[in-house]
């Protein structure tokens, strides 16, 4: 598997503190199935003081740190970058890509409200003929109430990215219920851990996460979310978006009621 979204990068942000800390984050990414991983630390003006230099310089010290360390885990560049005040434009001018395809762009935004302009960044990215890449949607407390804004972003082009702790009920329960009403929705395109460190609340947990997604999209789905699409998202090739529905007989049961309907 590739897990997209983890902070396995030392000392930049919230997620391994140290070497030591990205040495036991990357031993038990391989413990539970991930080939490679893409160090998506939070590029985040104003909370923490990274950059896209420094996030270069850190991945490059963490690929010989494992290289000489012997771990068996590739780590692929990356981002996530935070969508805040600054205009779609900038953002999207600013951005930090995933992967050695370099097309796809990670990014979240405020867990208490929904900023306006997620559309805009959405067309702005693919003006440079990139694709966005939503986080944890599941996670923004108004798209738990009313997730009807995600398949606008799907059908302008973006990808979504659940976490695989939501699905298993690790954060939240709005979290949990919004994942799985995301999966039978169809609206989710990648799993992946958002690991912080190692016994965090946010750990590497993409095994564990596959096969809690399987009881809703079935084990082929499953490994899509997990195998298929990340590795295509890494090299920068499209990701098929089926049909996003929340009135399905399986996927609108948690939406219908959580919208009035029958």
């Amino acid at each position: 598997m590739l897990d997209l979204h983890c902070h396995i990068l030392p000392g930049v942000d919230d997620g391994a503190a140290d070497e030591a800390d990205t040495l036991a984050m990357a031993r038990v990414a391989v413990a539970t199935g991930c080939r490679a991983v893409c160090a998506s630390s939070h590029l985040y003006e104003g909370l923490f003081s990274t950059s896209a230099d420094l996030l270069e310089t850190e991945h490059a010290n963490v690929v010989r740190l494992l290289a000489r360390e012997k771990i068996p885990l590739e780590v692929f560049p990356g981002a996530e970058n935070f969508l805040g005040p600054m205009t779609a434009a900038e953002f999207a001018e600013k951005a930090v890509p995933l992967g050695p395809g370099r097309r796809y762009v990670l990014f979240d935004f405020a867990m208490d409200e929904l900023v306006p302009h997620v559309g805009e960044a959405v067309e702005a990215l693919a003006r440079r003929d990139r694709v966005a890449l939503i986080a944890h949607p599941e996670r923004n407390r108004v798209l738990q109430a009313d997730p009807r804004p995600v398949a606008e972003w799907i059908a302008a082009g973006a990808r979504i990215q659940v976490n695989a702790g939501s699905v298993l009920g690790r954060l939240g329960e709005g979290a949990l219920h919004s994942a799985h009403g995301l999966l039978e929705a169809g609206a989710v395109h990648a799993l992946a851990s958002d690991a912080h460190g190692v016994g965090k609340r946010r750990p590497f947990c993409l095994d564990a996460g596959r096969d809690a997604a399987a009881e809703i999209v079935g084990p082929d789905g499953a490994e899509r979310l997990t195998r298929e699409n990340p590795w295509r998202i890494a090299r920068g090739e499209p990701v098929e978006a089926g049909p996003v529905s929340f009135d399905s007989p399986r996927g609108g049961r948690f939406w219908k009621r959580l919208l009035g309907g029958p």
